[in-house]
């Protein structure tokens, strides 16, 4: 099972899922620490609809390949 969830992670260490995760059992889970988060949404502009979507479509695709590579660093890692 892969599933990717947003979250916090605090200076000590406490990780805060940003949306409910129902799971049957325990799992096991990589954490990727991203840039600083910003909490002003002035930072951000709202820009037409069509320059959105094609933004996030090639966004997309750059995470999904980002992921992709963090998972397999991660399996090499791991297998040492």
């Amino acid at each position: 099972m892969l599933e990717t969830v947003e979250a916090t992670i605090d200076p000590v260490g406490r990780v805060v899922l940003k949306e409910k995760v129902s799971l049957r059992r325990r799992h096991r889970a990589l954490v990727t620490i991203l840039d600083e988060t910003e909490d002003n949404a002035e930072s951000f502009e709202l820009v037409g609809s069509a320059e959105i979507i094609g933004d996030l479509e090639e966004g997309s695709a750059k995470i999904s390949e980002m992921f992709r590579d963090s998972i397999e660093r991660s399996a090499k890692e791991l297998n040492k």
